[in-house]
């Protein structure tokens, strides 16, 4: 195609042209290879012959070459009584110039619905062209309500920043739809300027509707003011003239989500009111602050209201604070939560707390969470919150997480829940019980001696040994993996890992263990499995059946480093590679 585009080209245009579907259909998509460039006037002229399907083919196709013909063409098919012959043209002017077309595809969105209003938005806000900004601009101010509405979306979609003044002006339009809409496009294109009209404007009778979207972009451009000490003051002095109670709701509610403090006195003197209603939103926007200031003020609220609803809502509000301030640590969040679950008297607010308290990664949390997972009115909530949890604890905690999983498992008919609780146990089962408490001798090293065959003086039971313990958490991300090299480091390298293993009973057992690189493993006394290899660690890679003896078991591990690399793990299992309960560990 690219050798001999014309010919090609006959090619092409003979199968678009062809009574086969099939090969009418192939014929279109290979177009998408033409060179930019190529005269498709004869493709154009073919379009009203063809089926309606290859029709939308061919537009879907042309109409990504920005050439004046095939914009004349997607005009044309806007016209189509055929809703996918539409489409495809509202989906080609997207890569078209020309700021006539800002005025078509904006009264085609006003005049249409569904997804053909939503793809010509779209084209509308990604129509090329440097005019194009320029001419929305233009064409707001005399558009009707429904153009204008729409001119405003595009104003807001293109983030046309000149467009800020002539949209503030359309506040005054009287259709609420283009008044929503340019409050809604001041968010994002507006400033300074802009957001002093707003504040005046707050306190003028507007629907609770415009009330709420006022306070959304009110409180978007504050957070982006370079000034907001002059702001707080001006939306301070708004307090005196709301005269509207709904639009006082939303008033304090913003507020909050302003978080100055010259506004906190504002929501303080509004919980002293009668009215619930505005107490209520006094404590939202309390809730909504920056930061743990008003903690105290919604525990008061906990602790002393006789009002349910307001008790609620100043507990969501409280762990909300408690969860976003960052210097509260998790035990200062987790001595919050249990407060808040002390004086929770219903189960909603009960629930509210154990949601708060998945979110802590601690032992803790989980215990009390899984305190209420026989309660039948918080099992479910309960069960997802210890699920939670434990998916976020270390891995090392599994001989605990592991029994509560299988119940939740067992008894929950909450399907995600099952299945959540199943991908866990079987991430614990496969990391869990990894011997962590370990003596170390070493390095050792010997010029010229095969390190693997050599035996150092650990295998001969010498007595002159110095062993030390093994500091835990060596690889944080890993519990389980001994990691040598972070600990001492060196290449062509020997060291011997001890420990004691107490077993209840004289059982059969497997080691499972992973290496990098060599090992051999010794229990009481006789060498129980060996691997030379050079490899990085993966664990359980190695298996061996063993025999523990009832009581204590000495268990002596040997790894050699060649290079890189230098770590071990090492845990007991059940024959089926199940969990091999009641074994005692202890380094000496």
């Amino acid at each position: 195609m690219k050798t001999e585009p014309e010919t090609a080209f006959s090619f092409l245009l003979n199968a678009v042209r062809s009574d086969d579907p099939k090969q009418s259909a192939v014929g279109i998509q290979l177009l998408q290879e033409l060179p930019q460039g190529t005269d498709v006037s004869p493709l154009l002229n073919a379009l009203p012959n063809l089926p309606a399907r290859n029709r939308v083919q061919l537009i879907t196709v042309l109409g990504e070459r920005n050439q004046p013909p095939i914009k004349q063409m997607l005009v044309q098919a806007l016209q189509s009584s055929d809703a996918e012959i539409r489409k495809a043209a509202l989906k080609g002017l997207r890569y078209q110039r020309g700021e006539e077309l800002v005025d078509l595809l904006s009264k085609f969105a006003a005049e249409h619905s569904g997804e053909e209003r939503l793809l010509a938005r779209e084209s509308l806000a990604r129509l090329k062209g440097e005019s194009t900004d320029q001419k929305i601009i233009t064409l707001i101010p005399a558009a009707n309500s429904k153009q204008k509405t729409e001119l405003i979306k595009a104003a807001q979609n293109r983030q046309i920043t000149k467009a800020a003044p002539v949209v503030l002006e359309q506040l005054s339009d009287s259709d609420p739809s283009a008044r929503k809409a340019a409050i809604r496009a001041l968010k994002v294109i507006g400033n300074d300027r802009q957001l002093t009209v707003l504040i005046e404007q707050f306190s003028k009778p507007v629907s609770q509707t415009e009330a709420l979207e006022l306070s959304k972009t009110i409180a978007a451009l504050f957070q982006r003011s370079q000034q907001k000490d002059r702001f707080a003051g001006m939306i301070a002095d708004q307090n005196s003239k709301i005269a509207s109670d709904q639009s006082r709701e939303i008033y304090l509610e913003l507020l909050g989500k302003l978080g100055h403090s010259e506004l906190f006195p504002i929501l303080t003197r509004a919980l002293k009111q009668k009215n619930e209603d505005i107490k209520a939103a006094a404590i939202r926007g309390l809730g909504e602050w920056r930061d743990a200031r008003p903690l105290s003020l919604l525990e008061e609220i906990i602790k002393t209201t006789e009002s349910t609803r307001l008790r609620v809502l100043a507990l969501r509000g409280y762990l909300r604070l408690t969860s976003i301030d960052p210097s509260f640590s998790s035990s200062d969040r987790l001595k919050h939560f249990q407060s808040a679950l002390k004086y929770s008297g219903t189960n909603d607010e009960k629930k509210a707390v154990l949601s708060a308290l998945s979110q802590i990664p601690s032992m803790e949390a989980f215990e009390i969470c899984s305190r209420f997972l026989d309660d039948r009115g918080l099992k479910k909530e309960a069960a997802a919150a210890v699920v939670k949890i434990a998916s976020q604890i270390t891995l090392e905690q599994g001989d605990v997480v592991l029994p509560v999983l299988e119940s939740i498992r067992a008894q929950t008919s909450d399907s995600a829940l099952k299945k959540q609780s199943l991908e866990l146990i079987k991430k614990l089962t496969r990391f869990s019980n990894y011997i962590t408490d370990w003596m170390m001798a070493g390095p050792f090293s010997a010029e010229g001696k095969d390190l693997f065959d050599y035996v150092f003086p650990p295998e001969k039971n010498s007595e002159n040994i110095e062993w030390k313990p093994v500091a835990k958490n060596s690889d944080p991300e890993n519990y389980w993996h001994i990691n040598l090299a972070k600990l001492i480091g060196g290449n062509n390298r020997v060291v011997y890992l001890r420990t004691l293993v107490w077993s209840p009973a004289e059982q059969k057992a497997v080691i499972e263990a992973g290496s990098d690189d060599y090992i051999k493993i010794w229990l009481n006394g006789r060498l129980v499995h060996q691997k030379r290899v050079a490899r990085g660690i993966s664990p359980g890679e190695d298996k061996a059946p063993v025999t523990l003896q009832k009581g204590w078991n000495d268990l002596l591990v040997k790894v050699v480093n060649e290079a890189g690399g230098w770590g071990a793990c090492l845990r007991f299992v059940r024959q089926d590679g199940l969990l091999l309960e009641g074994l005692k560990i202890k380094r000496e």
